[in-house]
């Protein structure tokens, strides 16, 4: 996945207009993908190392978490019910936008720094199995 994910919810123009944020989509999750290559040889800058690669796998399974959370938290923010007549039900509705929207700029911010270190690198098969087992986790 080398995209990133961006969702922003126009708090004042959705009250103004009683309408609900859009409805949740279905996400796709991150998997790491790269150039499996027979044998051993040379690291360089696009070949990781077995270290290297249990972090982009560590990785992957943490940003896929952080999107969980952040698919429930946008399904919470759907279902609110705002009373645009009441200061303190929209001001506590716009806090929990604005947490909201770090949480997803500091996943696209997880997912940049996996997408500079992982994503499309070379690694040894060799070294992705010990990877995995070390791990526990799989692409």
């Amino acid at each position: 996945m080398t995209g990133r994910r961006r969702l922003a919810i126009g708090v004042l123009a959705l009250l103004a207009l009683g309408a609900a944020p859009p409805p949740a989509r279905a996400r796709r999750r991150l998997r790491f993908h790269g150039q499996g290559m027979a044998g051993r040889g040379a690291y360089g800058p696009d070949v990781l190392t077995v270290d290297a690669l249990q972090d982009c796998l560590r990785a992957t399974a943490r940003i896929n978490a952080d999107m969980d959370a952040i698919d429930r938290d946008e399904r919470m923010l759907e279902a609110t019910r705002v009373d645009s007549r009441d200061p303190v039900s929209v001001a506590r509705y716009n806090a929990a936008v604005d947490r909201f929207n770090g949480r997803v700029e500091a996943l696209n911010a997880s997912i940049d720094g996996f997408n500079a270190r992982c994503a499309g690198k070379r690694y040894y098969e060799a070294d992705m199995k010990q990877a995995e087992e070390k791990t526990g986790l799989r692409r």
